[in-house]
């Protein structure tokens, strides 16, 4: 036991010296980044796998947990460097490895009385996290939890949210988990409004039109004439599909809304984020057909 603390403790030490010189030369020299990037991975990716071996599983899991922030971290940047090189499949085999040793861990806990004691636990600290607005440890802790109790409506909706509220991707999970982490969350309780409202917004981050204004209408529907956040990202998908007045009208019925709510940052946040879109002259949209059966299904699911 005292050898296996030790090497954990070495391994934690040496990838995050790895982690701090890796970001520093990220700014300016990033070949020479990389390397750094990569041994801290597979540093933090053995330390993962041996907590996967510890009998002790309480213990094992809660001291391994922080470290798959740092290697989250690492893994993004590490891909980053990779696509900027072209070599995306390498990227992607990456963020894959990074979701396979979430479940590593998450497979730690077989009891199901556990399994249920640590989501409710992680579930606390996904939602400290993404008020903090930390949304990379809120989609992990939230991904972990999808693992833990598939059925968890409420963790597939917050891990579909942290990963695309915010414009950019601030998290660098792939868009695809948090738009079927978001369906799931409607297929598990088809009747809740916010879940609409999250796969709406996830649909809009993935692209799909079609997807985001069904279901931003339906949780306007659900939520007896919906909110800013629907009417928000509902002008900015009619402004890509091509009709701007409507846009129009949607954003100035959200607009009026946010006067008399200036202290909610991320509803701010998508104001100016529409804002800027529709000052833009709207583009000649063509209809796509990605996915318009299974998504004309989806969106049927709830009685009206």
């Amino acid at each position: 036991p005292y050898t296996t603390l030790f090497r954990s403790k070495v391994r934690r030490f040496f990838a995050e010296g790895l982690l701090s010189w890796g970001w520093i030369l990220s700014t300016q020299r990033v070949q020479e980044a990389k390397p750094h990037f990569e041994r801290a991975v597979q540093l933090l990716h053995d330390q993962i796998c041996d907590a996967g071996t510890d009998t002790h599983a309480t213990k094992g899991v809660n001291s391994v947990l922080s470290d798959l922030g740092s290697m989250a971290s690492a893994v993004f940047a590490l891909a980053g460097i990779l696509e900027s090189t072209g070599q995306a499949q390498k990227a992607g085999n990456l963020r894959r490895q990074l979701d396979d040793d979430i479940n590593v861990l998450a497979a730690r806990f077989r009891e199901p009385d556990r399994r249920r004691s640590w989501a409710e636990q992680l579930m606390q600290e996904g939602a400290s996290s993404l008020k903090q607005n930390d949304r990379l440890n809120a989609a992990l802790n939230f991904r972990l939890v999808t693992i833990l109790d598939p059925k968890n409506a409420d963790a597939h909706n917050n891990l579909a949210w942290a990963i695309t509220s915010v414009p950019g991707q601030p998290t660098r999970f792939e868009i695809a988990r948090a738009l079927d982490s978001a369906r799931k969350a409607t297929e598990l309780n088809p009747k809740r409004w916010i879940y609409w409202n999250t796969l709406g917004v996830a649909a809009f981050r993935a692209g799909d039109w079609k997807l985001a204004a069904k279901s931003l209408e339906k949780s306007i529907h659900l939520n007896n004439g919906g909110g800013a956040i629907d009417f928000f990202f509902l002008a900015m998908t009619r402004w890509h599909q091509g009709k701007p007045e409507e846009a129009k009208k949607w954003f100035e019925q959200a607009a009026t809304y946010v006067k008399h709510n200036l202290a909610d940052m991320e509803l701010y946040q998508f104001h100016l984020e529409a804002e800027a879109l529709l000052k833009n002259p709207p583009p000649k949209c063509e209809p796509k057909p990605h996915q318009e059966k299974k998504d004309a299904e989806l969106t049927e699911t709830v009685p009206s």
